[in-house]
């Protein structure tokens, strides 16, 4: 069996904004869509949309980057 995941940005926003701190919190909203192969036959693929609350900080040399991400439970 093999399995076979991709994943498209479908939205994403700023929920706060601390410019001075060098800190912000963003939101997105991801497709992932999986699907398998058993015995040289696919299945139909599956998608989720999943949503990711992200921690963000800027950095001096690349600007902003994401400092950790969690799950947005529905």
């Amino acid at each position: 069996m093999q399995t076979s995941t991709t994943a498209r940005l479908v939205d994403a926003g700023l929920s706060d904004l601390d410019v001075a701190a060098g800190k912000a919190k963003a939101i997105a909203s991801v497709d992932v869509t999986t699907s398998q192969t058993v015995n040289g036959a696919p299945s139909l693929p599956v998608t989720k949309q999943v949503r990711i609350a992200l921690d963000l900080v800027r950095t001096p040399d690349a600007g902003w980057k994401a400092a950790s991400a969690s799950a947005i439970r529905s």
